[in-house]
């Protein structure tokens, strides 16, 4: 067994989260977000992290940003192209004959 996602910060969070909440909170987690308490264990031992649309739940569910869910490598890439969007659009906002920064 490869626990490929052990250092996410996100693992780290979610078993702090069920830690405080004590026996049961698992099962109670699993419920709220529509899955199972054996797909939220596997994100507690790091063999898996949740998809996007699971770490949005998450974060409304216990706070724990969706962010922390992603490798360093995916944050770059992430703020790359959230700088890329945001050139494009400065651009786009320019006054004609104006060259934005």
């Amino acid at each position: 067994m490869v626990l490929r996602w052990r250092d996410l910060r996100g693992r780290t969070l979610l078993v702090r989260f069920l830690e405080r909440r004590g026996r049961g909170s698992q099962k109670a987690l699993a419920e709220t977000l529509g899955t199972t308490d054996q797909v939220v264990y596997s994100w507690t031992i790091g063999l898996r992290r949740p998809g996007r649309d699971y770490r949005e739940t998450l974060e409304i569910a216990t706070g724990i940003p969706r962010a922390s869910w992603m490798t360093s490598r995916e944050q770059r890439e992430e703020r790359a192209r959230i700088q890329r969007a945001e050139e494009a659009r400065a651009k786009r906002c320019s006054p004609p004959g104006e060259v934005a920064n």
